[in-house]
Parts: C-alpha cells; structure tokens; sequence
C-alpha cells in the first residue's frame, strides 16, 4: 500500500513539472530572468511557476495564452515591484505586469517595496493592467496589500473574471472601463487593516479610497464583495466610452464607508439596468475617526431602470437610500435600523425628483436621534410612485412623507404615520399606526372601547 501511495505521488510530482516550467528567481534583479521564463512558457505551451521571491524593476508582460502560478503557504510567490515611484495611478504604459488574452494569474502576491506606511499612499501606476483589445484573463488567489491602484482594466476587453483575492489599503483597487462583454467580479477582500499601516493612512483611504469603480461596462456581474473603511465601495460613473448597464450587484457587504454604492452622473449616459440584492451596509459608531456623519448605504443620481431588493441597513448613519433623478424604480424588502446620526431629520429612505416606480414591502425601524423630527419614506419633487406595504415603526412621527411638489403618487397598504401634503396624490386604506395591535396572530383591529 505504501509503496503504491509512493508512486502515485511520484506520478504526480514529475507530470507536474512536465506541464510547467519553473522560473529560477537569481539574487537581485528578476525581470529579463521572469520575462525570458513567460516567453518559453508561452513557446512550449506550459504553465509558469514560481516559487519565492521575485523583485522586478520593469514592466511584466504575460504573453497570450500563460498561465502564470505562484506557490507558496501563503499567498504563493511574491513580486516585488520596485519601479514607478510617484507616477500618475491610471498611467498604463507603465503597469508593472500587462496581461494579454486568455492568460491566468494564480496565487501571487504584489508588494511595493517603498511604499509608505504613513499618510498618503505614494502614486504608483497600476499593479495589474488587462491589455487592450484582449480578454478571457482570470485573476485568482492574490494579494495586492499595498498597490496604488491593484487592478486596471480601462481598455477594451470582454469577459474578464476576478475570483477570490485580497486588496490592502488600495487608492483604487479595480477600474473597470470599457467592458465589451461579461465581467465577474467575485469573492473580494478590501480592508486596510490587511497591511499594517498608521491612523492617517486610515484616514486617507476612507476620504478618498474607492473599491471598485465602473464606468463603460455591458455587463459587470459583482458578488460576495466586502469592502471596509474606503470612500466609496462601488463608484457606478461614466465616461466618453459610455456607462454602466447591466449592472448586478449580489451579497456584498460594506463597513465604515462613506457611500457603499454611489452614483453622480450629471449629464450624457446614465447608467442602467442596476440590481443590488440581498446586501448589508454597516457604518460605524460615531466616535470613531472613521464615521462620517454625512453617511448614506446607497446613493444613486441619474439611473434608469434601478432595482434595490431584501437588503439591510444596520449601525449609525445619516440616510439608508437616497436616490435622485432615477427612473423606473422598485424599492423593495429591504430593512433598515438605526441612522439619522446627525439628528437632522434625515429619512430612511429619500426619494428626489425621481419618475415612476414602486417602493414596497420595506421595514423601517429605530431612528436613532431627531426626536419628533424622525422621516421614514419621503418623497420630494418625485411622482407616479406606488408607496405600498411598507411598516414604518410608529416612534417614526413622519413615517411617510409625500411633500408638496410630489404629484401622481398612490399610496395604500401601508403601517405607519402617513403626512400627504399634495392633492396631486392618491391615498387608499392607510391607516395610522396606533389603530392596529399586533398580537401573536397577526395584526388585528382594537376592539372598540
């Protein structure tokens, strides 16, 4: 038995190296030794493998077709890169490695050498650009603890795949631009705290930091992404390309951020087609250095075709949801608890200037400050937007708000404190709050006195 265990592993070690070549790393400067490795494994179709440590002085290109692996016991073979310094972050023509079609990164780590622990990340060009006119790349199990910018890919490309990596205290960790066809953005990791660094880079990162952002993409699929203390988590924008549509954002998860998913779009392509499902957002106790008192989970200007569905909303902040100038909308089932930290009267959910829609099924509770200014659902300048089903907890004195501008709106259905203030508006069975007492059954009208 034990000797048919022995040749099995025999087996396996020798085909393994008969299907990859290992790329010696010499003392000093790895690059020619590196390139001239990814150039054999390309001639002899075979898989790149590195092992240890590997500094680099200039630019890495995988050629079409490499597979390249680091192994390691933690977060396999480490590049260092050691060029670049101070360069502008989305500067491409120097990206430390360029990855052309159909190539694998796998198990590798990207550490800057000279990067600062303290203040303000030194710029560096991206650490991983996608080249241009390419696509079918998979980027897996790596670490980008300390990149400027982790990954790039900001020229035309379709159907790139990023699964399962860790992002330090990354300025901008993916830039997606460009996408002619399906990107998978899936299982990520951005936390500071990754790679140890002092207070004021903290506190850069959360006033600047971004995550994740997408502007031109015909088909970003983002799932089981979490992101702690940046700016912005998802930054939806656009570009000359175009915009961001169809968008699907699934379980992910945001902590101390200032905006978990943003938009701004002003003018020209607005993005579309936008789903977030089944997501949480959390913000952090207010004296932390960390907590914004302007926080909002998700705000979204200038979309069309908007889906916010069974998501939650728990810890301080000022608004859950605040969308304005979107269009055809469904709000829906999502629950919130605890916000209004700046006890300015902040709503639950605010809905501004926007057209046609639904905001149902939601399940509103527990302002923390505003006294008998708390707002559950309110909206202004909005219109033809069915209010139905919601539960506003009845401490909420304001729990639906339709103010004067709003006009061909229906309401009906709804538990809580309902003020309609325009005329232009239709209001079907609401019923306060306090008519109704919720025994184990069900909700029952008080009997009569």
């Amino acid at each position: 038995m034990k000797k048919a265990t022995l040749l099995i592993a025999m087996i396996f070690f020798f085909s393994s190296y008969a299907y990859s070549i290992v790329c010696p790393n010499v003392p000093g400067d790895d690059t020619q030794c590196l390139r001239e490795c990814l150039q054999e494994a390309k001639n002899s179709d075979k898989v790149a493998e590195l092992y240890g440590d590997f500094i680099i002085t200039g630019q890495i290109v995988v050629p079409q077709g490499v597979v390249l692996k680091g192994t390691g016991a933690y977060w396999g073979s480490t590049i260092k890169v050691t060029f670049g310094e101070e360069l502008a972050y989305d500067d491409r023509s120097n990206g430390a490695i360029v990855i052309e079609k159909n190539v694998i990164l796998d198990g590798l780590t990207f550490f800057y050498s000279y990067q600062t622990r303290s203040g303000p990340f030194k710029s560096y060009p991206p650490t991983v650009v996608i080249a241009q006119d390419s696509g079918f790349q998979s980027i897996k199990n790596c670490f980008f603890p300390n990149s400027y910018t982790a990954i790039d890919m900001t020229e035309a490309h379709g159907r790139v795949s990023i699964f399962m990596n860790q992002f330090g205290a990354s300025f901008r960790g993916i830039r997606v631009n460009r996408c002619y066809d399906i990107d998978r953005i899936s299982f990520n990791h951005f936390n500071y705290n990754i790679w140890e660094v002092d207070q004021s880079t903290w506190f850069w990162l959360y006033n600047n930091g971004v995550a994740l952002e997408a502007a031109r993409v015909d088909w970003l699929w983002v799932n089981n992404l979490f992101v702690f203390g940046y700016k912005y988590g998802i930054w939806l924008t656009s570009t000359e390309s175009g915009t961001s549509g169809p968008v699907e954002i699934t379980n992910v998860g945001f902590d101390m951020c200032q905006r978990g998913i943003f938009s701004n779009v002003e003018s020209g392509p607005r993005p579309w087609l936008v789903s977030i499902v089944n997501s949480d957002f959390v913000a952090g106790n207010p004296s932390s250095f960390l907590s914004s008192n302007d926080g909002i989970g998700i705000e979204l200007v200038g979309i069309s075709q908007l889906t916010l569905r069974d998501n939650k909303f728990w810890g301080i902040r000022d608004k859950a949801i605040r969308l304005e100038r979107c269009e055809k909308i469904t709000v829906d089932s999502n629950k919130i608890s605890n916000w209004n930290i700046s006890g300015e009267s902040n709503p639950a959910i605010l809905l501004e200037s926007c057209f046609s829609g639904a905001v149902y099924g939601n399940t509103i509770s527990n302002a923390t400050q505003g006294g008998s200014g708390r707002q559950g659902i309110v909206l202004d300048g909005s219109s033809n937007i069915i209010i139905s089903l919601n539960s506003v907890d009845k401490a909420i004195r304001n729990g639906i708000v339709l103010k004067e501008n709003t006009q061909g709106c229906i309401i009906f259905g709804n538990v809580g404190n309902i003020i309609n203030k325009s005329s232009g508006n239709r209001t079907i069975s609401d019923v306060p709050l306090d008519r109704y007492a919720i025994p184990v059954q069900g909700i029952v009208p008080k009997p009569s006195p």
